[in-house]
């Protein structure tokens, strides 16, 4: 049974990162284009808008909804899944329309999501 020394394979491993690194000496490679970059940071700031304006949009909801109001003097996270699915939301046509905002808005955000995963699964963010 040979046996190697702990010093013997750190000083491996050490010979391998200095060869390792003269390899890509002098220039650095990023993995995605500046205009990918762009685009998702302009989707990011889309994406983080749409969910600011799909939370008041349920606020909204909820206040025009004798069920899902808010009768404590404490503030509580938007019921977005009650609105979305219709549960307990009022009946009137301008609450639904508002409902209907807020589920277009979530859409919205969803669809922006799956863009941006296909852009870089296809390979376009690397180009």
């Amino acid at each position: 049974m040979v046996r190697s020394s702990r010093r013997s394979r750190n000083t491996q491993f050490e010979a391998i990162l200095y060869l390792a690194s003269f390899r890509n000496a002098g220039r650095i490679r990023m993995p995605y284009t500046a205009t990918y970059l762009w685009f998702v940071g302009i989707c990011g700031i889309a994406t983080a808008w749409l969910l600011i304006s799909a939370i008041r949009r349920c606020h909204q909801v909820e206040d025009r909804s004798e069920r899902l109001r808010n009768f404590s003097s404490v503030a509580r996270r938007a019921k977005l899944i009650y609105v979305a699915l219709n549960r307990d939301v009022g009946s009137d046509v301008e609450t639904q329309a508002l409902r209907r905002g807020m589920i277009a808005r979530l859409l919205a955000i969803g669809a922006i999501g799956i863009a941006v995963n296909l852009i870089a699964w296809a390979g376009w963010a690397s180009m």
